[in-house]
């Protein structure tokens, strides 16, 4: 099966959960995988208001194309992914427990920040700061099922080379000379997400932690493609291990198991039990539906 129809089929199957979930959700009729209302792709104690201010805010907003706001409409988007897994934390950051990360006093979806080599800024899927440790995600869904080339301007390695770590600088040099070294994983956003804490972070002194948070089905380890990501992740975390920003994966379904783990709070079960039915399933269940 290709990447192109093996995207379609996940995404057909979340979006005939979401149908289960949410019956009285309206689909746009133009795209099969696209609500009119963003307010229907969201979990149980996600705040609509609240996420759509931060979308809409920060720096280098969209003026042409589709925004980080249009996308929170599609089921399959890394977007709503992140507001979905994130999300309740927003009013209450104080609730986010990442293992040996807590004490968070201020959280924000979809936050843009700059990467001081100019042009677009970096989006993160969350940004958290606490008084100990800054915490930046980076939510992927389906988009390490399309072949990935990195893309960094080998013009800005020195500038790289003069803010980065030792270990991230060689990891974009390594880049720019083997832009085909990732190809499930996006490496290009991940360095551009780690300049972002670097760089609009500076003066915060805390800990950072880039944070990536991935979906893959339950049977992963019988789909090449998700087997390919997770050795890609290994490959990446090795690269830029003892930097400092410390990176750190997880998988959706682990990164729910620890907050489950955590700090409980009136309606986390509710939560919780959504994204399992939405986003928790086997490649194979799936498949036969399709």
């Amino acid at each position: 099966m290709s990447l192109t129809a093996l995207r379609e089929e996940i995404a057909h199957e979340i979006s005939s959960r979401v149908r289960r979930l949410r019956p009285e959700a309206r689909f746009d009729d133009s795209h099969p995988h696209r609500l009119r209302d963003a307010r229907d792709n969201l979990a149980p104690g996600v705040d609509y208001e609240l996420l759509r201010g931060d979308l809409l805010g920060g720096p280098g907003a969209p003026v042409h194309g589709r925004t980080a706001l249009d996308e929170l409409c599609d089921i399959d988007s890394s977007v709503s992914l992140a507001a979905n897994a994130f999300g309740p934390f927003r009013s209450a950051p104080e609730r986010l427990s990442v293992p040996g990360l807590t004490g968070f006093d201020v959280l924000r979806l979809g936050k843009r920040l700059r990467t001081g080599l100019g042009g677009a800024p970096a989006r993160l899927g969350m940004l958290a700061l606490g008084s100990d440790s800054i915490l930046g995600a980076s939510c992927v869904l389906t988009e390490p099922l399309t072949t990935k080339s990195a893309n960094l301007a080998a013009s800005c390695a020195h500038a790289v080379g003069d803010t980065a770590s030792q270990e991230w600088s060689a990891l974009y040099d390594s880049l720019c000379a083997d832009p085909g070294r990732f190809k499930s994983l996006d490496a290009s956003a991940l360095v551009r997400q780690y300049l972002a804490l670097r760089s609009a972070l500076a003066d915060e002194p805390q800990p950072k932690t880039l944070l990536y948070v991935f979906w893959e089905p339950v049977d992963w380890p019988d789909v090449p493609a998700c087997v390919e990501h997770r050795r890609e992740i290994l490959e990446f975390s090795l690269a830029v291990a003892g930097s400092d920003v410390a990176f750190v994966s997880m998988s959706c379904s682990e990164f729910w198991d620890a907050v489950e783990e955590g700090p409980g709070w009136s309606g986390r079960s509710e939560w919780l039990a959504y994204l399992r039915a939405r986003y928790v399933f086997a490649r194979g269940s799936a498949q036969g539906r399709v």
